[in-house]
């Protein structure tokens, strides 16, 4: 904020300003021409904003990120088993598939990321300064938290319905792997193989071992990384007055990511890609023309490079962190954490058709939808930020959420429920499987 001209009552206004940050938590500190007494007529006067305590808030933060990702990874998974298992009333069965008093435990893992969530987007705006958070305004940034704190619980919602999906199948076991093997013969070279191996893993089984995969890459190793971030983020931010670097940000989205808020993970990645416009002390005549020499071929381009007034190193460094940020995101929580355990669900509704009464079907049918609505939002949200990888892998996730649609549209429309691609690809009209040769 800055004052120029008499007093006109310009100072007294900045003055009650400063009070009343200040009491927000926000440290000012005012420079002027004239010292520490009364500012000047035609005066400058210029505040400095830091945040009042931010290695308090940011440890509160990698509390509460710590807290609901051992929640969500560790105790959620128990709870699932102990339902599934242990306790009669909260069994599913392969008729009525979820039951309703197995989502007690889910309602309180919710409760705590609401309440975890809210800490979390606190701490957060206390690590900016009052002009950044108008910047994040500007940019929509936060009014769009509303709807990823809803994302987040869609999250929620479909890690446990994948967490009690194996539980679910093995119910049906009887007839539910019998008919998926049929259904693999269809496939060549690797249909006969798959078909007889199945007769030992069982559908439920892979189910759980996709289960399984979630839980070690993205919860288990996630929440190893997480430690790892908070000793590299003492490390590299020693100083409570030294700026927050992207790279520090990046790692607070990554712990967020593991942590199921999707909320803080967008607003840590949208200060991270803010901070890569970082201006250093070279002249900008010297630039002009070092641009003009590359151009007559008396300067090479490195030379070049450090006579520009941004700092192209710090900005090519940021662009690899989010690269490393997003692409990570894409392949484990969107392709191992929503799209194969999504891609198996079709399969069950199709092999089960018969066995399931409607409100069943209605169950895994939404929570496909979820898996597909949380991988969509990702990618339509990364593929422009990291280029050609970004839109290699949007295309391998769209396959397979198209694949999976097909499959469910078929369940309604095909005589036996089952439909296989490869029969499509083969030059079969329809790509129906029959299955009136299974003993069940």
């Amino acid at each position: 904020a800055q004052w120029h001209g008499p007093d006109n009552g310009g100072e007294s206004n900045v003055l009650q300003q400063v009070a009343q940050l200040g009491e927000a938590g926000i440290m000012v500190s005012m420079v002027n021409g004239g010292g520490m007494g009364a500012l000047a007529p035609q005066e400058t006067f210029m505040v400095e904003y830091t945040s009042a305590n931010p290695m308090a808030l940011a440890r509160s933060m990698e509390v509460q990120f710590w807290r609901h990702a051992s929640l969500a990874w560790i105790v959620l998974p128990i709870l699932v088993v102990i339902a599934a298992e242990l306790i009669p009333f909260t069994r599913s069965t392969c008729s009525t598939g979820f039951n309703v008093f197995s989502l007690i435990p889910l309602i309180f893992v919710e409760a705590h990321h609401f309440w975890a969530e809210r800490i979390s987007w606190r701490n957060v705006r206390g690590l900016l300064t009052p002009p950044e958070l108008t910047v994040m305004r500007q940019l929509g940034v936060l009014k769009k938290r509303k709807a990823f704190v809803f994302l987040g619980f869609l999250e929620g919602v479909d890690l446990y319905t994948d967490l009690f999906f194996p539980f679910v199948a093995r119910s049906c076991d009887e007839v539910l792997t019998q008919r998926w093997s049929v259904s693999w013969r269809e496939v060549p070279i690797i249909g006969e193989i798959t078909s007889a191996s199945l007769q030992y893993v069982r559908f439920w089984g892979c189910a759980l071992a996709l289960c399984l995969i979630n839980i070690i890459v993205t919860g288990c190793q996630g929440l190893c990384r997480l430690c790892d971030r908070e000793a590299a983020r003492e490390d590299r931010w020693v100083d409570s007055n030294q700026r927050i670097s992207a790279e520090i940000f990046y790692g607070w989205a990554r712990s967020a990511s593991t942590a199921m808020m999707p909320s803080i993970a967008f607003f840590c990645e949208s200060i991270a890609d803010q901070r890569r416009w970082i201006f250093q002390g070279n002249d900008a005549q010297r630039a002009t023309e070092g641009r003009q020499k590359v151009a007559y071929g008396k300067m090479t381009y490195d030379q070049q490079h450090l006579l520009e007034l941004q700092n192209l190193k710090e900005q090519d460094n940021i662009q690899e962190q989010a690269q490393q940020h997003y692409v990570r995101l894409l392949v484990v929580k969107v392709f191992f954490g929503n799209v194969l355990s999504m891609w198996l669900q079709s399969s069950f509704l199709a092999l089960t058709f018969t066995e399931t009464v409607t409100e069943t079907r209605e169950v895994v049918i939404f929570s496909m939808g979820v898996s597909a609505v949380t991988a969509i939002v990702r990618c339509v949200r990364v593929t422009g930020r990291i280029g050609a990888k970004g839109v290699l892998l949007s295309l391998v996730i769209t396959f397979f959420i198209v694949w999976t649609a097909l499959k469910v549209y078929f369940a309604y429309e095909c005589e036996d429920h089952i439909w296989n691609l490869s029969r499509l690809l083969s030059g079969h009209r329809s790509g129906c499987v029959a299955l009136e040769k299974v003993e069940v």
